[in-house]
């Protein structure tokens, strides 16, 4: 199994923090979050299709090697992008910024270590929304520890039990942050890879109890599970705008997310049809890119036409 229908859902996702940040729709898509979505579907994700991928034996050397292969390149590209639209532009997060605040973005951006740092002259500098994959930078350190972790302490375990495990860390997720009270702190909460490594952990999970499945699902109903998975999302989407500011960025839309990846991973039905269509496909496989570069052709295109004009 390719999972090609998952390949195809990664441009959906990269068409949500598009909405988000392209000024004709971000008005509809601020409330509904669907920025903070997007990446939290793909976080999730990416620990599914790790986990899906480097099942069995693997070179961990070779694993961080295709990892950084695959990101550094078209991560670099795009800060260069960015730069150069700054320095032609301006923008937030560097107009109006000390120096020192430039440089330390720069350097920390450049090895994906930004989201480390508290100041969002840092963490969101340069190219704002690379600071995702500095997360997944963190999420590739991790992963060869964390699934050796699953394997070791789900050895004998099926997949109802990683089913619930993955639950359970959702769960947990939510009663941390629901229960915050104080005025929250966006980086600490959303931002900072240790905060978002439970939704990785959360797809690796899922990962593990795909593999583990006793059989294949009915057939037959694979359209309505889909259909449900779809609804699912819809309604995440409402929880979240009307949940605690601190659970507004993820926590809310993680079960949701995980479920949609889980019932997608499957297979079978209509919507997975569809995005399993060759078109769907390279649109997916291009949305790495595509999400590096976005934010930059939104800022770039206005002003090169007004000046054509």
């Amino acid at each position: 199994m390719t999972l090609r229908q998952l390949t195809g859902l990664r441009f959906a996702a990269a068409l949500a923090v598009f909405f988000w940040h392209a000024p004709a729709t971000k008005a509809l898509a601020a409330p509904l979050s669907l920025g903070y979505l997007g990446v939290g579907f793909f976080f999730v994700l990416s620990g599914f299709i790790l986990t899906y991928t480097y099942r069995g034996a693997y070179s961990v050397r070779a694993f961080y090697v295709a990892r950084a292969a695959r990101v550094l390149p078209i991560h670099l590209f795009g800060m260069l992008l960015a730069l150069g639209t700054l320095l032609l532009l301006g923008g937030e997060h560097w107009s109006e910024i000390p120096i020192g605040d430039r440089v330390a973005g720069f350097f920390a951006q450049a090895v994906l270590l930004q989201s480390w740092f508290p100041s969002p002259n840092i963490h969101f500098g340069i190219n704002g929304p690379s600071w995702s994959l500095s997360d997944e930078a963190w999420f590739y350190a991790v992963f060869p520890l964390l699934g050796a972790g699953i394997a070791r302490l789900f050895a004998r375990a099926n997949e109802r039990a990683l089913l619930i495990a993955a639950a359970l860390v959702c769960a947990v997720i939510a009663a941390a942050v629901f229960s915050v009270r104080v005025p929250f702190d966006q980086w600490a909460v959303y931002v900072l890879p240790l905060s978002r490594t439970g939704d990785f952990l959360v797809g690796m999970l899922l990962g593990s109890a795909f593999l583990r499945r006793a059989g294949e699902p009915d057939a037959r109903y694979a359209t309505m599970r889909e259909i449900a998975a779809v609804f699912a999302l819809l309604c995440g989407v409402f929880v979240t705008a009307a949940s605690p500011p601190a659970a507004h960025f993820y926590a809310a839309m993680l079960p949701f997310s995980a479920m949609a990846v889980y019932t997608f991973a499957a297979g079978g039905g209509a919507i997975s049809r569809f995005f399993s269509h060759p078109v769907a496909v390279r649109l997916g496989e291009a949305s790495y890119a595509f999400y590096v570069v976005h934010f930059w052709i939104v800022r770039l295109i206005p002003n090169v036409l007004f000046r054509w004009r």
